[in-house]
């Protein structure tokens, strides 16, 4: 089975060293999200964190493949971080944005899976 997500929003911040990517239900009073989020002192690098509608859904790690179109993500999961998030081994994740907030999306995606064989661009 698949997890099917829909998000209207999309953005990305950088804040002491943690480069935080995301989508949303909505830029305002949101209620469900997901984000990628990565240290970018090597140092302190531990991988990419995942996250779901709250800090109880999170885990770093976990994520066997991450494939980004322009509408959508496909997400594979391993089962632990699958049964964190609260959601299938694959997630299908739908996505509104503008041309110019999906290049910045895929550049900073890009950024938080640097390094890391499992980011497909299609």
């Amino acid at each position: 089975m698949t997890t099917r997500l829909q998000y209207h929003f999309v953005a990305s911040d950088e804040d002491n060293d943690v480069l935080t990517v995301g989508l949303a239900d909505s830029q305002f009073d949101t209620k469900e999200y997901l984000w990628f989020q990565r240290y970018l002192d090597p140092d302190e690098d531990d991988g990419v964190y995942i996250e779901r509608d709250g800090q109880q859904y999170g885990t770093c790690g976990g994520i066997e493949k991450l494939v980004l179109s322009r509408d959508k993500i496909e997400l594979y999961l391993s089962e632990t971080t699958a049964e964190i998030l609260d959601t299938e081994q694959e997630v299908e994740i739908s996505f509104s944005a503008t041309d110019e907030q999906f290049e910045n999306f895929r550049a900073e995606l890009k950024r938080v899976f640097e390094g890391d064989s499992t980011f497909e661009i299609r």
